[in-house]
């Protein structure tokens, strides 16, 4: 036997015999997995199991009360299922036989489904194989949810076994006429207002038909899943409509099909039969009107052609059969309720493309995904990983402290934060990670932090090689570059700037409209600025050219940053924790820029607790934010958005104490 974890999940590979001679010891070891990972799924894979017997089943019954719910056994070959059907284990295990493998080859290819092809079989059946990369789990829940919905009426064809296909699967199911609707209307024509009052017939059918307790599930779950999934990437108020929408529609415990079309639905022996299972669930009908609607009139309206491509039938055709299919699905309706119904249909439209939007951006993301910090840790001591996207506000732990571990636990693996809160951006860079995005997240940007990050560390970029010691940037007290020991001169000094607040975020990617709003606080960022802007960014450029200093820098796609590899920098090493840093800070941090109030607090907190407030000035409100102060020596402060004049100052005494 074999006990394995991954990916939240207790596998046990049962091999052999399982009997009275060795079921005791299985036993205390499953159960001893099951005691160490309590938040772990377990499944048994029975590939290698030739005989299993009562001792054996007992072990499995414990098991299944340990974790309080039916557990999968899959890879069961003929002999130990007909053992767990005689003794009732069916109905108490998700019990999965060993796949019988299928070859396409010399396969009648019959039609294209929404999620695969369907090839026709020798003995009367058809084979339908999923596209690669639909999961076996998923192949048996569409076979499940056909199942289901048989069961409760559902005209669709008999599914039977699932089936290894090559690197995939498929499933076989009862041979049906493959005649589509989309065929029969491009074949005949003239049948177009028959086959749409057909088609109208059907859905009426499949509406009335109640399913809530087949097992199939709540379409509005599935709606509320997408939202959550594409949460990051919505602005609130977007988020907040979204939801207020899909909640906004009546609950209903009848059939909706969920992808129903003019292609997956056949007409078998003058019935209408229903294809592509998957998407089954009980609902509001107006899931599925929605989707007939989007694919006869709203995606032929922004995509013309679609629907020649897609159905074999013109956009004009398309029109007039949903023109006939609404009268016929809507009968003895008013035009009130029409009217109401066609603005129902466009809201849901616009709720359904704005999530499978940011739904299929998220799918080019290739990475593994963790419930809780406690997951994540396990499966990262693991598993070698480049990078890591974390949220602030997380279970059990925050983001700050998960970060820190993984840092802890491996050095080399970048952190890049997406979050709603602005106030942890210097913790966040305390601790080196690569990147701090505010919720909701642009995915151009989020694109070129990763892009970045993961270019670096496979070592793609041309770089050339730079001497840390030989660049030196100070920021305690005011800001300079020194090279080789001799100060840098900037001819001018928003250059100085832009460079000064690129150290400040500390290899993280910057925008130009960032960049700009932080050191052109109150100007406004059109035309005429951003040409402005683009000057200074050359002249930087040029400057640290000029002292070949030019790799400390970077910019692509409009995102600029600093590469903190490639110089010294007290900052650095006092996040870094180097005690000389920390003792040397003295409660000044780039003294001219407003914007770096922020690091200035943290920078003072931080040595405050390491030197125990040794050496430092009493804390008080940062000077770029005062009014006109006096101070006992005469010495006047007057601070603007982009300027401080300060003499130096020691005790501070407001105005209003002093008796002029």
């Amino acid at each position: 036997m074999k006990i394995s974890t991954n990916d939240n999940q207790i596998t046990v590979q049962l091999e052999g015999r399982m009997d009275s001679r060795n079921a005791g010891e299985l036993e205390e070891k499953i159960l001893g997995a099951i005691a160490e990972n309590p938040e772990m799924d377990l499944q048994f894979d029975m590939s290698r199991l030739s005989y299993i017997s009562s001792a054996g089943l007992r072990t499995l019954l414990k098991c299944r009360k340990r974790k309080g719910k039916m557990l999968p056994l899959y890879n069961v070959n003929d002999e130990v299922f007909n053992i767990l059907t005689i003794t009732g284990f069916s109905d108490m295990f998700d019990i999965r036989r060993k796949l019988r493998d299928f070859s396409i080859k010399q396969k009648g290819f019959l039609t294209d489904s929404v999620n695969g092809r369907i090839y026709a079989l020798e003995d009367d059946n058809m084979l339908k194989v999923f596209r690669k990369g639909v999961s076996e789990e998923e192949v048996y829940q569409e076979r499940e949810y056909a199942h289901d919905a048989m069961v409760c009426g559902i005209p669709t064809a008999i599914p039977f076994d699932v089936v290894a296909v090559g690197d995939g699967y498929g499933i076989v199911y009862e041979a049906i006429d493959m005649a589509s609707v989309a065929s029969l209307v491009t074949t005949e024509p003239d049948t177009l207002k028959q086959r749409a009052e057909q088609f109208a017939a059907l859905l009426r059918e499949l509406h009335q038909t109640p399913v809530k307790d087949s097992g199939l599930p709540d379409i509005k779950d599935r709606y509320r899943k997408w939202l959550d999934i594409a949460s990051p990437r919505l602005e609130n108020e977007t988020e907040k409509k979204l939801m207020t929408l899909v909640e906004g529609i009546p609950d209903c415990d009848t059939y909706v099909h969920g992808e129903i079309n003019l292609s997956n639905v056949m007409l078998h022996r003058g019935e209408l039969i229903v294809m592509d299972m998957a998407g089954s669930a009980y609902g509001h009908p107006i899931f599925d009107l929605q989707g007939i609607y989007a694919a006869l009139i709203k995606i032929e309206q922004e995509r013309p052609l679609y629907c020649s491509t897609y159905f074999g039938i013109s956009g004009s055709n398309c029109k007039l059969f949903w023109d006939h299919f609404l009268k016929a699905y809507m009968v003895n309706r008013t035009e009130a309720e029409l009217a109401r119904l066609q603005v129902l249909l466009d809201q849901t439209y616009a709720l359904k493309q704005e999530l499978v939007s940011v739904l299929q951006e998220l799918e080019e993301w290739r990475g593994s995904g963790r419930g809780n910090a406690g997951d994540a840790l396990s499966w990262l001591a693991d598993h070698e990983v480049d990078l890591v996207l974390l949220d602030i506000d997380m279970p059990g732990t925050n983001g700050i402290q998960l970060a820190a571990a993984i840092k802890e636990q491996s050095p080399d693996t970048a952190v890049i934060f997406l979050t709603g809160y602005t106030q942890y951006a210097v913790d966040a860079f305390a601790i080196h990670a690569s990147g701090y995005l505010l919720k909701p997240v642009d995915k151009e940007r989020l694109e070129e932090d990763v892009e970045f990050v993961l270019s670096n560390m496979s070592g793609r970029k041309s770089t050339k090689a730079v001497n840390p010691s030989h660049v030196m940037i100070k920021t305690f007290g005011n800001f300079d570059v020194y090279v080789d020991g001799e100060p840098i001169h900037f001819k001018m000094a928003k250059c100085k700037e832009i460079l000064a607040f690129l150290v400040d975020k500390q290899g993280s990617g910057v925008s130009r409209k960032e960049l700009f709003s932080a050191l052109w606080e109150e100007r406004e960022y059109d035309r005429k600025m951003q040409k402005q802007l683009d000057v200074y960014i050359r002249r930087l450029k040029d400057t640290l050219r000029e002292y070949e200093i030019e790799d400390i820098f970077g910019m692509e796609k409009g995102i600029l940053r600093v590469y903190p590899k490639r110089f010294s920098c007290d900052l650095y090493q006092f996040f870094a924790g180097d005690s000389d840093m920390v003792n040397t800070y003295r409660g000044e941090y780039m003294n001219s820029y407003s914007w770096a109030s922020i690091t200035e607090s943290s920078l003072y907190w931080k040595a405050a607790e390491e030197q125990g407030g040794a050496g430092l000035p009493e804390k008080k409100k940062p000077l770029r934010h005062l009014k006109p102060q006096r101070f006992h020596n005469g010495s006047l402060a007057i601070s603007t958005s982009s300027i401080v004049i300060l003499v130096e100052v020691r005790i501070r005494i407001p105005v209003d104490d002093l008796a002029v």
